[in-house]
C-alpha cells in the first residue's frame, strides 16, 4: 500500500480543465475503495480542514472529499502534531513524514515548495530528519499508474487458473498412443497369427486406459479410484482372452 499527502498546490492544478485527466485517472484513485492507493490525513483532522476551505470554491474537491468521507478507509490516519501557525508547506511535509513508509508529497508544480529545498540531485526534502520524496502531477500520473500495473500483474499471476479439460488438447497424447498400439498390434496379429481375442481384450483396455486418463485430467477421479480402474480393465482383459480361447 502507497500513502500520499496530497497538496492544494496539486489539487487546484487537476481541477483546470486542461489537466482532467490526472483528475480522473490519480485525484479520485484515492476515493476508490479497492485502490492499492491512500491519502494521509493527521489525526486531529487539520489537513481536512484545510481541504474543506478550499472545497467551498471547487466543486472537484467538494465532490472528492463527498467521496472520501463516505469510505472511511479511503484516509490513512497517521500521528502527528501540526502547530497552529504551520504553513501549508509545513504542515503537508509533517503529515508526509509522519506515514509508515516511503513518505510523499504530491504538488502540482516543484516550483511550489519555497520554504524548504530539495536536496542537490534529487525530488526530495529532508524534513525532520526524514526523506520526503516530492511528485508533481506527471510525475504522481506516472507512478500511480505504474503501481496499479504491476499489481494488476501480480493479481493475475496468483488468481487460480482454471484447468482446460477439453479431450482434444489433453487427450490427444492418450489418443495417437492408442492408435499406435493398436496398428503395432494389428500387424502383430497378422503376421504372427495372434488369435483375435487378444488383440479385442488390448482394444478393450486401451479404450479404458484413455477414458480413465481423462476422468482423472477432470478430476472425477482420484489417484486411487484411477489405479482401480485400471486394475479392474486388465483383469476383464484376462479373462476375455480366456474365453476366447475356450470359444475356440
Amino acid at each position: 500500500m502507497a500513502v500520499y499527502t496530497l497538496s492544494i498546490d496539486y489539487i487546484d492544478r487537476v481541477s483546470e480543465p486542461a489537466h482532467k485527466s490526472h483528475l480522473l485517472g490519480v485525484f479520485f484513485q484515492f476515493a476508490n475503495p479497492e485502490s492499492e492507493h491512500k491519502a494521509a490525513m493527521d489525526d486531529k483532522k487539520v489537513l481536512l480542514k484545510h481541504y474543506q476551505k478550499l472545497a467551498e470554491t471547487n466543486e472537484d474537491l467538494f465532490r472528492w472529499l463527498d467521496y472520501m468521507t463516505r469510505n472511511g478507509s479511503s484516509f490513512e490516519i497517521v500521528e502527528v502534531d501540526i502547530p497552529e501557525d504551520a504553513s501549508e508547506e509545513e504542515m503537508y511535509l509533517r503529515v508526509a513524514s509522519a506515514t509508515r513508509h516511503a513518505p510523499a508529497v504530491i504538488v502540482g508544480s516543484h516550483q511550489y515548495w519555497k520554504k524548504y529545498p530539495y536536496l542537490p540531485g534529487y525530488r526530495i526534502i529532508c524534513f525532520c530528519g526524514t526523506d520526503v520524496k516530492v511528485l508533481d502531477k506527471d510525475e504522481a500520473r506516472l507512478e500511480l499508474s505504474n503501481k496499479t500495473t504491476v499489481q494488476n500483474i501480480t493479481n493475475i499471476n496468483n488468481s487460480p487458473m482454471k484447468k482446460n479439460n477439453n479431450p482434444w488438447p489433453s487427450g490427444s497424447f492418450y489418443l495417437f498412443t492408442a492408435i499406435v498400439l493398436l496398428a503395432s498390434l494389428a500387424a502383430v496379429w497378422y503376421f504372427c497369427g495372434f488369435v483375435l481375442p487378444l488383440v479385442v481384450a488390448s482394444c478393450l483396455v486401451l479404450s479404458a486406459a484413455i477414458a480413465a486418463f481423462q476422468m482423472r485430467n477432470d478430476e472425477r477421479f482420484s489417484e486411487k479410484s484411477f489405479l482401480e480402474l485400471m486394475a479392474l480393465s486388465f483383469k476383464l482383459a484376462v479373462v476375455r482372452v480366456r474365453d476366447g480361447g475356450k470359444k475356440e
